[in-house]
């Protein structure tokens, strides 16, 4: 019965007639689906809102709620924004970016107290997180999400609310108008490697689910981009969700994530990743370690990438230096790294070789220790 009611819901707020609605004993969840992808098919993504709302609320899933996230991003709804963020802190508590993304929000809207809640969690969180998890990857690495949530950074955001709540400020401040819109972030779908394949190093391998996908960044600005992806099967089902991922991409580059299963599992099933921009925002700072006088050139069947790893502070580094290698198609094949130490000042030769098949290869950044 609750089924035939929401159908007919459904249809009189679509101007389906509501006896075809009941008859086809529509799902409500995929009748309300339908109909937010035919508005945002003819560019009525802001009217889709409150229906993708009543989805979340029906089915009260991570996907549902990122849905709103997204509509609502796009159309400035900042309202349905904090409810999804708030939904998904909700499902999925220890996911530190995107409570982070809450309390950022929150802080724009001058919820002053609520924001300062969520940012001790994270700060608390990050200095008790000592139990060590490998975020290089054999065929992956780069900057895992604790690295990115430092203690550092989440006191000095921290210091940001309290301020706030004391009345100290009453606008976003500098860090927070950096954030970007996700828009500013291209991904590039059709050439995304879904692969189940070794992970890890010694006692840390396994075998996982993982993918490679580009993003490119068409901002004028240097931007730190975070990205996540979800696991699908033929029918389009979540089978498993990766760790999110942050890179930071040059103004108008391209960057090669990888993004592994979170549990770091085999997940059989999927045949597809849904890759997501979690976040974008503009360091206001270079980038401390560059890479320069890189090359390319063939050696049999692959390429070899090498280059010059270029620290530009006076403190020494421990950094992880990435190369992403790729195919005739343009398609990412691996993405192997190395940690390297390099003197303050200093640089460091480094060299990859790629695959066989592999025709193109570069050399980036990932995490650094100072």
């Amino acid at each position: 019965m609750r089924t035939i009611v929401a159908a007919l819901c459904i249809a009189a707020a679509s101007g389906v007639p509501a006896s075809d609605a009941a008859a086809q004993g529509a799902d409500p969840a995929e009748a309300m689906q339908e109909q937010i992808d035919l508005l945002i098919a003819r560019g009525s993504s802001g009217d889709a809102i409150p229906l993708a709302r009543n989805k979340a609320r029906t089915v009260d899933t991570d996907d549902s709620w990122r849905q709103v996230l997204k509509l609502a991003d796009w159309n400035g709804d900042a309202e349905s924004a904090l409810i999804a963020l708030q939904a998904l802190v909700r499902l999925s508590p220890d996911d530190r970016v995107v409570r982070l993304t809450l309390a950022q929000r929150l802080l724009w809207a001058k919820r002053y107290r609520e924001a300062l809640l969520h940012a001790r969690w994270l700060v608390a969180g990050s200095r008790h997180a000592t139990r060590h998890r490998p975020d290089s990857m054999s065929h992956t690495g780069g900057m895992g999400l604790d690295r990115m949530c430092t203690t550092a950074c989440l006191a000095f955001f921290t210091a940001g609310i309290a301020a706030a709540a004391m009345g100290g400020c009453r606008k976003p401040t500098a860090s927070q108008q950096r954030d970007v819109h996700p828009g500013a972030v291209r991904l590039d779908t059709k050439t995304t490697n879904l692969r189940h394949d070794r992970v890890g190093h010694g006692k840390w391998q396994s075998q996982a689910t993982f993918v490679l996908a580009d993003a490119h960044n068409t901002d004028k600005r240097d931007l730190l981009v975070t990205l996540r992806a979800v696991f699908v099967d033929r029918h389009g089902a979540q089978v498993g969700i990766s760790d999110s991922q942050s890179l930071r991409i040059p103004a108008g580059g391209v960057r090669t994530f990888a993004l592994v299963d979170n549990q770091q599992r085999v997940r059989t099933h999927a045949t597809s990743a849904r890759v997501e921009v979690m976040g974008a925002y503009a360091p206001d700072h270079p980038p401390p370690v560059q890479i320069t006088d890189g090359k390319v050139y063939r050696d049999g069947d692959r390429v070899v990438v090498n280059a010059m790893v270029r620290n530009a502070v006076e403190r020494p580094v421990h950094v992880i230096v990435i190369a992403g290698f790729y195919d005739r198609d343009g398609k990412p094949m691996t993405r192997p790294f190395t940690s390297m130490y390099v003197p303050g000042d200093g640089n460091h030769p480094a060299e990859f070789v790629g695959p066989p098949g592999s025709v193109k290869g570069y050399i980036f950044v990932g995490d650094m220790v100072y």
